[in-house]
């Protein structure tokens, strides 16, 4: 999920100038060199900045992500409609627990359902938005993730990603046991993106890909055994390779009963136990990022 901000050329000093988080850093040399300047901010937010106390964002990002609060109503109507559940994830649920609305960096919308509501969803959500200005996508072409995504037909940064979560096929009980399966999860998803590897595929091919995906889950994580959905292991599944700080399989009752978390003036659906849920994608969730992964087109990515 992406972390605007702002940068531009001073032609007085001859220096690249960035605004990160309300911060302006001056470089003259390559991009290269940010980084380092970059972990010296996020080294004095950290000890000098309560980041729970960070204002909400303004201008044309605040628009975006107004934009994307107005289709998170739409969608979590649509889901009460149909009686499916869902619940916040990712930086929404961040920003939610955090900031009581978005991370005030943040510009998506992200959410987890169990895999059957998430493919009732599927079928709903296209009717539903078929004749909107937005459409309904299964697939993200550059990267071979099969989440399901509602994006804005003119602009993609309009959007919500629905994540399917699965059952494991009994309640993991020591680490060992969820580093184990959290190799396996790997395993499966390496086997499938090598043989669905190419840019673009056809309706026949997306949905192939999408059958797939159960049959090497079963194999390789579930190991085909059968599922015993009384309160076993849940983890992401292999459409989209999360990548939590810690596993990709959590309890049942880290979820499960779902509560109510205020984000910006409505209530949503929201995991058990927060904390522990957001310590386990994050470490310390409380904390400025601190190292920036890669800087394109005017995007910071942490």
């Amino acid at each position: 999920m992406g972390r605007y901000f702002n940068s531009y050329f001073d032609y007085n000093s001859k220096h690249k100038v960035y605004n990160i988080l309300g911060f302006k850093i001056k470089i003259k040399n390559k991009e290269t060199k940010l980084f380092t300047y970059i972990d010296t901010v996020y080294t004095l937010l950290n000890n000098y900045v309560d980041i729970t106390k960070i204002p909400p964002t303004k201008g044309k990002l605040r628009k975006l992500q107004l934009e994307c609060n107005s289709l998170l109503q739409s969608f979590i109507k649509l889901c009460n409609k149909h009686n499916l559940s869902y619940w916040l994830d990712g930086g929404t649920l961040l920003g939610a627990y955090r900031h009581k609305g978005f991370i005030p960096w943040d510009d998506d919308i992200d959410l987890c359902m169990l895999r059957t509501e998430y493919k009732k969803m599927i079928p709903i959500a296209k009717e539903y938005f078929k004749n909107s200005d937005f459409i309904v996508r299964e697939r993200a072409e550059r990267c071979n993730n099969f989440q399901l995504r509602i994006i804005n037909k003119y602009n993609e940064n309009i959007a919500i990603d629905i994540f399917p979560v699965d059952f494991y096929y009994k309640k993991i009980e020591t680490i060992d046991e969820k580093i184990e399966v959290c190799k396996k999860i790997k395993k499966a998803k390496k086997i499938f993106d090598k043989k669905y590897n190419q840019k673009y595929m056809n309706y026949k091919t997306v949905k192939s890909a999408q059958e797939d995906i159960i049959k090497i889950q079963n194999k390789i994580i579930l190991n085909s055994y059968s599922i015993n959905e009384s309160k076993p292991t849940l983890f992401f599944g292999i459409d989209f390779l999360y990548n939590p700080k810690k596993y990709l399989v959590m309890d049942y009752d880290l979820i499960f009963p779902l509560t109510k978390i205020l984000f910006e003036g409505n209530e949503y659906l929201a995991p058990n136990m927060i904390c522990k849920y957001l310590e386990n994608l994050y470490g310390d969730y409380m904390s400025f990022p601190k190292e920036a992964k890669y800087i394109r087109n005017g995007k910071i990515d942490f």
